[in-house]
């Protein structure tokens, strides 16, 4: 038995150049037991111990090993393949000639193949790392394996899995096999301690064709390293459940471009996204089903999205109910570009998405409550349709959702909603540095300012400030929203909102002031809402009873006092102008007032506005040319009693003094 062991070491020095040392070696009948086993010049594989069982079954199966097992191994080479050891090639064109136990072309048989590769190999416990540059870039450690070479399966464990970074799990465990064909079955999943039903589970079959193959995935949560680099903007919570398909093979096959084609199937479950772009508060957990083909083309760093079916699901809707949530059509292309350090960024990107006739109640119920939480109070009755494209890029965009429609009817709403709530005074309730304020809007209160009371060009000057359409929309200017969704894809940040009059009134009575997608929707909707519920006067006179003018000052009636220490009623048209720009920023531009007189800039601002009052036809010239000519003169009683040290040099800056009139 040594004699055979020694032949096979030096038949693969001599023939192969692989330099294999062996501390110690003992033998008993059928049975070698090697010890303290160095691999390669390096000693990239290291060995403690190798049991090997002889075959003395005479034939073919003569002296040849039929099991071994192999105790703690260490391997430790390249990350690049063309940096591997010789050894690892040699055992890959070994392992490639043929099936096991079958002669080559000419009828003999490899010798070193049929006198060194067991029937079976067992390792206990291993530790593998690829490295590149010292760097570790892939690391398995605890890993047992039982592999059955002659029905090329194997079954394996690892305590932990780490690469690139990105990987990182523990508790794995599989079953891998190859068929005649060279078709492949995958079976990998996670059992925390190898015990109990898997967290998740994937089962592949992988064809001999190459990239093509399909997996069944079973997760009531996916793989972490899946989704943690979607948690950095998702929120650390966001690990969804996923039960379905995904296949995949050559794009060339669908006479497209080079690339891969993906198809998704499946239902991911208890999605629960934190992000204070779209809320406050974490939204979900709702469930989605999507079917959907991709192209990733990597040479152009780009992802296609084919039309593709997506649909938001009620609370514990079942797989196949197909007639419940929201469903929609998208379609979207995305350009990735490489940065210098090597990671990719969005380029550009278009999206097409369609949501055809859905009852508006079952698209509320279907939206996650925490994304709407004011809206799911409300039933609703009625269709609706979305359809629309948009188009991004480095520095532009461009939104289009003219074909859409809305046609839902409210059913059912809570008082706070009714006209008889909006119709009689009420108190807004605000909350300030200090606290808490209360703004009351009732008439019996003493700085309550009705419709009536207010001079027509005061109002036309909050209109032609704020929203010049107001008379003519129904709550909400979709080409502003569009115009404000566009310019701030190209700021990359929430520079404008296109709110009306009615929305901001809404926001001020029922939301919160962030800047959220969650408050957005709501504030559409309930704007929507507000135009059939109560007159457009109302709205207006609501509006101008609770709105800010500086730091505390809410109202046209105190502001008018505070600002010239007169009524509403009494307000010349400059005044009026005045107090209409300060709203997109009444904190800052207060400063104005405690300073007593206006800066250059901000003169011009005025002189913006009051110009654009004559082009919109709300003054004539004659009025144009008397405000330009007054000077505006503050209430020096309230300047001394309310600015104290509010000085020009003390009071916060006023960011948008330079720009022109928004």
């Amino acid at each position: 038995m040594n004699e055979f062991v020694r032949d096979g070491l030096e038949h693969l020095r001599d023939k192969y150049g692989v330099q294999i040392s062996v501390g110690a070696m003992d033998t008993g009948f059928g049975s070698v037991t090697l010890s303290e086993i160095s691999v390669g010049e390096e000693g990239w594989l290291v060995v403690d111990r190798v049991d090997l069982s002889i075959s003395f079954r005479p034939g073919r199966d003569f002296l040849r090993p039929g099991t071994v097992g192999i105790g703690h191994v260490t391997v430790k080479i390249p990350w690049r393949r063309d940096h591997w050891p010789k050894e690892i090639e040699l055992i890959a064109r070994l392992l490639s000639r043929g099936r096991y136990g079958e002669t080559s072309a000419d009828g003999s048989s490899d010798s070193i193949k049929s006198r060194l590769i067991p029937r079976t190999l067992r390792v206990k416990a291993a530790r593998v790392e690829l490295a590149e540059n010292n760097i570790t870039k892939f690391l398995g450690e605890n890993i047992s394996l039982i592999a059955v070479i002659p029905e090329h399966r194997a079954q394996f464990r690892a305590g932990h899995i780490a690469a690139l970074n990105r990987i990182d799990e523990t508790f794995i465990e599989g079953d891998v096999g190859i068929g005649s064909d060279g078709d492949k079955h995958v079976t990998i999943k996670n059992r925390p301690g190898y015990r109990g039903e898997p967290v998740w589970a994937i089962n592949c079959s992988l064809s001999g064709k190459p990239d093509s193959g399909r997996c069944d995935i079973a997760a009531s949560q996916l793989p972490l390293s899946l989704v943690r680099p979607m948690q950095r903007n998702l929120g650390s919570d966001f690990a969804p459940g996923f039960y379905g398909q995904i296949g995949f093979s050559p794009a060339t096959l669908s006479g497209l471009e080079k690339g891969t084609l993906v198809d998704i199937e499946g239902q991911f479950e208890r999605v629960l996204v934190e992000n204070q772009a779209l809320a406050l508060i974490p939204v979900g957990p709702f469930s989605a089903r999507v079917k959907s083909r991709l192209r990733v083309d990597p040479s152009r760093g780009g992802i296609m999205v084919e039309p593709s079916r997506l649909a938001l699901l009620p609370p514990n809707s079942k797989n196949n109910d197909s007639d419940s949530g929201l469903p929609g059509e998208i379609a979207a292309e995305i350009v990735l570009v490489k940065k210098t350090d090597g990671s990719l960024a969005f380029g550009s990107g278009s999206v097409k998405f369609d949501i055809q006739d859905v009852g508006c109640d079952n698209a509320i119920k279907a939206i996650p409550t925490s994304l709407i939480p004011e809206l799911a109070k409300i039933r609703l009755g009625g269709t609706a349709a979305l359809h629309g494209q948009a188009r991004f890029a480095a520095g532009s965009s461009d939104i289009n959702i003219q074909k859409s429609r809305f046609d839902c009817v409210v059913r059912e709403t809570p008082e706070i909603y009714s006209a008889n709530y909006l119709n009689g005074p009420f108190v807004i309730e605000r909350d300030v540095p200090e606290g808490k304020i209360h703004i009351p809007v009732d008439p019996e209160r003493p700085y309550f300012a009705s419709y009536g009371s207010i001079p027509m060009l005061t109002r036309a000057a909050f209109v032609s400030s704020e929203d010049t359409g107001f008379f003519l929309h129904k709550g909400v200017e979709v080409a502003a929203i569009v115009g404000a969704a566009e310019r701030n894809a190209e700021a990359g940040r929430a520079a404008v909102g296109g709110s009306t009059i009615t929305m901001q009134t809404v926001k001020n009575l029922f939301l919160a002031r962030d800047k959220t997608v969650s408050r957005k929707a709501q504030e559409m909707f309930l704007a929507w809402h507000l135009e059939r519920t109560i007159s457009k006067e109302r709205i207006l006179e609501i509006y101008l009873n609770m709105v800010e003018f500086g730091p505390g000052l809410y109202g046209i009636g105190r502001a008018s006092q505070r600002f010239f220490g007169k009524a509403p009623g009494q307000l010349t048209l400059k005044e009026s102008i005045y107090l209409a720009s300060l709203l997109p920023a009444p904190v800052p531009r207060y400063r104005y007032f405690c300073k007593g007189e206006l800066t250059p800039n901000y003169n011009r601002i005025v002189s913006q506005l009051l110009d654009r009052m004559l082009s919109l036809g709300r003054i004539s010239a004659s009025q144009h040319a008397e405000a330009a000519a007054e000077t505006l003169r503050f209430s020096q009683i309230e300047r001394d009693g309310s600015c104290g040290l509010a000085t020009k040099d003390s009071a916060e800056p006023d960011p948008n003094e330079s720009r022109d009139l928004n």
